[in-house]
């Protein structure tokens, strides 16, 4: 079987968990005996492949262009892992609670930052919304990594003749077992606080460092810089904070491996592949509740409100505080039996095949 994965231009320059996952499935399918070719293009060469899957619709205009491309040279069934969230939250939240961060510390005492009020409008058919529906009317497939992801497609498009299925996403099983040495030795930086992910407003670094603004614990951000006027605000918040920029894979799990707490309060996360690898390694971690965080996590995870600051300071000083090691442990073995690229593979193996048929 050739399969052949389409994803965004700039996957392999702007690092994310998207990239991991789609990496993770292609080692996987290898291992299986499947052919696979990664195109990180909009015009992908489709032809020749017995099956085409489209990875993200976060850029919907990029899948829209992909999908059409590739439907106009292939009659193979063509499969889209959309990573679908409810955008209008963030849409409507995020710019104001950046916002109210830079008023805060504007005002030489900063305080913390809350959002009241938020409300999903009944209907809102944006240019956004026009251009995923675009690309899911191309599709025959539709991959969702959680429960919500699957019932929020539902909800807010026609899915009428799409096939959907749900494949939890994994980690790299071998986290379980890593070592924090390599990280120690080139940062020398130790029982600290790390947000591991690119360093935007969806991920929150802002509302989490103004959170930690005056907790006596290291912070480390490890993640693309991308985005500058974020990351000034950022330093701004909290100048002491160490901000390493992106991290090879390897050095990414081994400053989980050395961390103290992983924190990632973002607004939507699919659950967020370095919270798993960190819950892997029986890290206590604090996630976000807007998305599919609360299904992979349960109880595990101490969660927070990301349009909260409070809440998220509280949050973490729980992570900080937490005693409880065995279910930690628990958790731990599940992932490694579980949420593997193995399993992750196995299951994209017989959609593909269920879906040449």
């Amino acid at each position: 079987m050739k399969v052949l994965f389409v994803c965004r231009p700039n996957s392999y320059t702007v690092h994310g968990g998207d990239t991991v996952h789609m990496d993770g499935l292609a080692a996987g399918l290898r291992a299986l005996g499947v052919h696979v070719d990664i195109q990180p293009t909009l015009q992908p060469e489709a032809e020749g492949y017995d099956v085409v899957h489209v990875f993200d619709m976060m850029t919907p205009l990029n899948t829209a262009l992909q999908v059409s491309h590739a439907g106009k040279h292939t009659d193979a069934p063509l499969i889209i892992t959309p990573w679908f969230i409810d955008v209008q939250q963030e849409l409507a939240c995020s710019p104001v609670f950046v916002d109210g961060i830079a008023g805060q510390m504007d005002s030489g005492n900063p305080q913390d930052v809350r959002i009241d009020g938020y409300q999903r409008p009944p209907t809102s058919w944006s240019a956004y919304e026009v251009l995923q529906q675009a690309a899911l009317n191309v599709s025959t497939h539709v991959v969702c990594a959680s429960e919500c992801e699957a019932d929020w497609l539902h909800r807010d498009y026609d899915m009428e003749r799409i096939q959907t299925c749900i494949i939890r996403t994994a980690c790299d099983a071998s986290a379980v077992t890593w070592a924090p040495d390599l990280f120690h030795s080139k940062y020398q930086v130790r029982d600290f606080v790390l947000c591991a992910g690119r360093v935007e407003p969806r991920k929150n670094q802002a509302g989490m460092l103004l959170a930690m603004r005056d907790f006596d614990v290291p912070v480390v951000l490890a993640g693309s810089l991308a985005q500058p006027e974020y990351y000034a605000l950022c330093q701004r918040v909290r100048p002491q904070t160490h901000f390493l920029g992106h991290l090879s894979r390897e050095m990414t799990l081994s400053a989980i491996a050395a961390c103290r707490v992983h924190v990632l309060p973002s607004w939507w996360e699919c659950p967020g592949i370095a919270s798993l690898e960190a819950a892997a390694m029986g890290k206590p971690i604090v996630t976000g509740t807007y998305a599919a965080e609360p299904e992979y996590f349960g109880s595990i995870a101490h969660a927070c409100q990301p349009d909260n600051t409070a809440s998220i300071g509280a949050a973490v000083l729980a992570a900080l505080a937490d005693g409880r090691l065995a279910e930690r442990r628990a958790f731990a073995d599940k992932a490694r039996d579980y949420y593997t690229w193995a399993r992750v593979a196995r299951e994209h193996l017989e959609l593909y095949q269920d879906a040449i048929a």
